[in-house]
């Protein structure tokens, strides 16, 4: 395409776009109050289903998900101890056998 012919269908369809753009804008401004109602509620009853679609989907796959968890720990579930825990169980032992000194509890600073 030469760049005059370019230029001016480039020009004009820009000209068409904006003016689309701003009428459509422009209608929409006016009218809407009276499209705002029932927007709202499709979308209330879109977003209802959705959480319901992925409730049911989640409790259909619960089984599966549950046995990919546990596949993906090193021991089961029910056995698995925090870091911090096992931390916790270490330092009371410590204490008991006086290899720590007991935890300090006064406010002084």
């Amino acid at each position: 395409m030469q760049w005059p012919a370019f230029l001016l269908f480039n020009a004009l369809s820009g000209i068409v776009w904006a003016t689309l753009y701003g009428v459509g804008g422009y209608i929409l401004g006016r009218n809407i109050e009276r499209i705002a109602g029932p927007v709202k509620m499709v979308s209330i009853v879109i977003a209802v289903m959705v959480i319901i679609a992925g409730f049911i989907i989640f409790k259909k796959n619960e089984r599966k998900l549950a046995d990919e968890a546990e596949r993906a720990l090193p021991e089961p579930l029910g056995q698995h101890v925090s870091q911090d825990e096992q931390t916790r169980q270490q330092i009371t032992t410590a204490r008991k056998h006086k290899a720590l000194p007991p935890e300090n509890t006064s406010t002084e600073a």
